[in-house]
C-alpha cells in the first residue's frame, strides 16, 4: 500500500515475476562464480556475498515486494 491506501502495481505480471525469480539465480549464481574465479579469494568471496545480497534484495524486495523483514520480529502494529 502506498501512502494514501491504494495498493501499490507490481513490477511485472505474476507470470513474469515467477520467471524472474526462476532466472535470476542462475545468472546471479554465474555471476558469483566468475567473481571468484577472476579475482583473488579475499575479494571474491566479498564481491560474491555482495552480489548475492544484491539478488535476495531483488527478490524479496522488488518482485516479491517484501518490504519489511522485521514483521516477524517485531509483531503487526496495533
Amino acid at each position: 500500500m502506498n501512502e494514501h491506501g491504494v495498493k501499490r502495481a507490481k513490477p511485472l505480471s505474476d507470470r513474469n515475476t515467477k520467471v524472474a525469480i526462476f532466472v535470476l539465480p542462475t545468472l546471479f549464481f554465474y555471476l558469483i562464480f566468475m567473481t571468484l574465479s577472476v579475482l583473488p579469494w579475499y575479494t571474491g568471496v566479498l564481491l560474491a556475498m555482495a552480489e548475492f545480497f544484491g539478488m535476495h534484495h531483488i527478490v524479496t524486495r522488488v518482485l516479491l515486494n517484501k518490504n519489511t523483514y522485521t514483521d516477524s520480529v517485531n509483531g503487526p502494529l496495533p
